[in-house]
């Protein structure tokens, strides 16, 4: 069951990640936070800062106690800092420490950046370990950069699959800070990947990684060469991809 709600969390945190790359329905209000505060509410627990501090510490449930110490740190709440560190620090659930080690470099507490490496380095969850060389990589630490790369050449599908998120944060490091990395070259290649569910997931992150830096047309002359993959599917991301950027 604890395994079912961290692939759950992992999964969840890809699509808020997705949310926050692309940016906010600004004309309605919407926030990244604003499905895990309504899951809240849902569950009886206020979203004030107060009640989600509350939740965090104690709440019987993991699932929304993980919910509410994303909300804190999505929202910016610094009077959480306290409270997350206390749960970094003492909590017996692991999952819950990176949670609250991600809240806290969210809020810029000096104790975050750190506690995201070891739990990087010392994570027995590939897929775990991308989640945080990506979150990492956001926050201008490429240190994770090597666990992304040999993913993407993995034999386990599902690991070459999550690779491609994990992926794009680390464009402008090759891009604007020209490190001696190739997230870009690698997401194009997996855009061949034999796995018809990698090709199209590439190329639906090849949306987020133009704002990271990678080469608008480059991309483009991938995707119209994928309009012609056997896959329906990934022709209908290719094209999806194209539609998007050519009004850009």
């Amino acid at each position: 069951m604890r395994t079912t709600f961290q692939t759950t969390v992992l999964y969840g945190w890809l699509t808020l990640v997705a949310l926050l790359a692309l940016g906010q329905d600004t004309s309605r209000g919407d926030q990244a936070w604003d499905d895990l505060e309504s899951q809240l509410r849902h569950s009886g627990v206020q979203t004030n800062t107060s009640s989600l501090i509350k939740a965090a510490l104690a709440n019987p449930a993991e699932s929304l106690r993980w919910m509410a110490i994303e909300v804190l740190g999505l929202r910016g709440e610094q009077e959480a800092r306290p409270a997350l560190r206390r749960i970094l620090s003492e909590d017996s659930s692991r999952l819950l420490q990176e949670s609250a080690a991600l809240a806290l470099a969210r809020l810029k507490d000096e104790t975050g950046i750190p506690a995201l490496r070891q739990f990087m380095r010392t994570s027995t969850h590939p897929q775990r370990q991308l989640f945080l060389a990506a979150r990492l990589a956001e926050f201008g630490d490429s240190t994770g950069y090597q666990f992304v790369k040999e993913a993407t050449t993995s034999k386990d599908e599902q690991l070459r699959y999550v690779s491609v998120a994990s992926l794009v944060p680390f464009i402008p490091f090759e891009v604007a800070n020209h490190l001696a990395i190739d997230p870009l070259e690698r997401l194009i290649a997996l855009a061949s990947d034999k796995d018809p569910a990698i090709r199209k997931e590439a190329l639906i992150e090849f949306s987020l990684a133009v704002p990271k830096g990678a080469p608008l047309e480059r991309l483009k002359e991938v995707a119209i060469r994928m309009k012609n993959d056997p896959e329906t599917s990934v022709q209908q991301a290719a094209d999806s991809f194209l539609a998007l950027w050519s009004m850009k």
